[in-house]
Formats: C-alpha cells, sequence, structure tokens
C-alpha cells in the first residue's frame, strides 16, 4: 500500500532526495525512508489541518453576513505534544527495521491558521514565550519558559 503524497514527500523529491514509502506491516511505522548519497533518514511527517467542524461554522457566519472571530492561542498545546509523541513512538518502531542515519519529525501545518499552528507547535516543543521587560516596547522570544 502506498501513502498518499504529502507536501513532506513532494518537497524531498522536488530537492533531490530519494523518497522510499516505509511498509506498515499492520503497525504504526515511520513514513518513509528518505535517501542521499552520503545518508539514510527515517521521516515521520504529521500534518495539523483545520478542523471541519470549524470551518462549517465560520462559513455559516460569515454567509449570514456577520463576523467570525477566532483565534489559536500560541502556547503550548497538549494536542500537539501528543502528535509529537506519536510520531516518535512511529520512528522509534522503525529504526530497528530499517538501516538509517538520523531521525525527523516533519510537521506540516496547513489551512486558515497555518502560521498560528506552526507558532504553536513551537511554543510546544520549546518551550516559547513572548515576555516583555518594564520600559522596554519590544517583545521578546524566550524558549523554554515552561520547562522551567
Amino acid at each position: 500500500m502506498t501513502k498518499d503524497l504529502t507536501y513532506a514527500d513532494i518537497v524531498l523529491k522536488h530537492l533531490g532526495f530519494d523518497v522510499e514509502s516505509i511498509p506498515t506491516a499492520g503497525e504504526e511505522r515511520a513514513d518513509w525512508l528518505v535517501k542521499h548519497d552520503l545518508f539514510a533518514m527515517l521521516v515521520e511527517e504529521k500534518t495539523k489541518i483545520d478542523d471541519p467542524n470549524v470551518l462549517a461554522l465560520r462559513r455559516e457566519v460569515l454567509d449570514r453576513g456577520e463576523l467570525y472571530p477566532y483565534h489559536v492561542p500560541i502556547k503550548p498545546d497538549n494536542g500537539m505534544a501528543r502528535i509529537t509523541h506519536k510520531a516518535v513512538k512511529q520512528i522509534t518502531s522503525t529504526a530497528p527495521h530499517v538501516s538509517h542515519d538520523f531521525r525527523i519529525v516533519w510537521f506540516t501545518s496547513a489551512g486558515r491558521n497555518h502560521e498560528a499552528k506552526r507558532m504553536q507547535y513551537i511554543a510546544t516543543l520549546y518551550g516559547s514565550t513572548n515576555i516583555f521587560q518594564l520600559g522596554q516596547s519590544r517583545l521578546k522570544q524566550c524558549y523554554f519558559f515552561f520547562f522551567c
């Protein structure tokens, strides 16, 4: 069974990598073995897309001529953490069966709020947040803030 083309698959092929789909054998495994002349890597892509229910509600509200306020909080998110843990398990379960040099979890955010989702993922991975100092007019990105 071949996997559908995804953003990571298309980009990696465009960059000249040899991308082989990894058979699942009834288990959750990494998506691809990606090879180059000098190395091989396991890649598991996780994609965060818009919730279809939210999109339907948004369309309904906008069709009535009303405003639809929506925001994505830029802070660590348990759902994003679960996605990452699952990706790690998939790569770890694949590693003993496939010769490789390193492993990559590829996160793709898509949809109307893709940039906010990307920032939320970074906040989840690195515990980042924006902080301010009294007397300063700019926010400063702080990493590992939530891991203290």
